[in-house]
């Protein structure tokens, strides 16, 4: 009896690459924006911050003075709610017995796609908030000073908006402890117009400008700035349909946020349970992160500015 083969499998060369869907970065998510401590201890509900207040002058006084100015130091309890973020994935009964004849560990792949997912989300209410649950996000918490300012700088030149980014990042040393801050936040609009816009003699544009006055400022682009997720995340302001620049410096004691050890762990063996998954028995693994809000602790070393969107 003749051997028969599928040609077209035969003809077929396959490469040892996969491909696999690209993610934009998390930058409210990953640490590289808000500092992110590790250090919340398993099954922890809130975050509690003793904080002093002290108010207090001095002035100059005769020797037969008695109304000498007194310093009064008060003490609160700043407290912050822990939130546990979920997902979970599904592995048949049927696939489970093909895992060990597979060539892709269908198990760890299904357990990164349940780890982004959570990654995602958390992302997204770091830095936008939810309102229905008190959870304030890194550029929507209502502690923040907001500028809203009637700059376009779409439709201005070189020097307005050169100057409108100077005067604001100047505007955070109205605070004495922050002389200027570290990091600028920008949707890419924004950014593509400071690297766009150029001096008359067209040597250098408004970012490297900006980045030669202020050698430490860091700029980072990212979507969560558009009038469409700030107002879409249910915060109200005054300019509504802006979108937002954030101003702040990158440390720990402004600005935080705490996670556990282990980021986006799979629950325990014990809470792993048995359902239905399209018609097909399946066991489903619960995966969790725990996450605090975005903490402010010097929210004056903070500002957001609004300004027109692009049109």
């Amino acid at each position: 009896m003749p051997v028969t083969f599928d040609l077209y499998d035969e003809l077929t060369q396959r490469m040892d690459k996969i491909l696999e869907p690209r993610y934009r970065a998390m930058y409210f998510e990953n640490g590289d924006l808000i500092p992110t401590m590790a250090d919340l201890e398993p099954g922890v509900k809130e975050l509690a911050y003793p904080r002093m207040e002290e108010i207090g002058d001095a002035a100059i006084m005769g020797d037969a003075a008695s109304d000498i100015p007194m310093i009064q130091i008060t003490g609160d309890i700043d407290r912050y709610p822990i939130y546990m973020i979920m997902s979970a994935f599904p592995v048949t009964f049927q696939e489970s017995r093909m895992l060990s004849r597979s060539q892709i560990d269908s198990f760890q792949r299904r357990m990164t796609a349940a780890r982004r997912a959570i990654a995602q989300y958390t992302n997204k209410v770091t830095a936008l908030g939810l309102t229905t649950l008190n959870f304030p996000g890194a550029l929507t918490n209502s502690l923040i000073t907001t500028d809203n300012s009637a700059v376009n700088i779409y439709t201005s030149d070189y020097q307005t908006v050169l100057d409108f980014f100077v005067s604001i990042i100047r505007s955070l040393t109205d605070n004495y402890v922050t002389s200027t801050p570290t990091d600028m936040v920008v949707n890419v609009s924004v950014c593509s117009r400071l690297i766009s816009l150029e001096n008359a003699q067209g040597t250098r544009n408004v970012k490297e400008r900006l980045e030669e006055i202020f050698p430490e400022l860091l700029i980072t682009e990212t979507k969560e700035m558009e009038a469409a997720q700030i107002d879409g995340s249910g915060i109200t302001r005054p300019g509504t349909g802006k979108d937002r620049i954030f101003l702040f410096p990158k440390e720990d004691m402004v600005l935080n946020r705490h996670i556990e050890a282990t980021v986006a762990a799979l629950a325990p063996e014990e809470f792993v349970r048995t359902a239905t998954v399209k018609g097909q028995l399946a066991r489903v693994y619960p995966m969790f992160s725990c996450v605090s809000p975005s903490i402010f602790d010097y929210p004056d070393d903070c500002r957001y500015i609004d300004i027109p969107a692009k049109s």
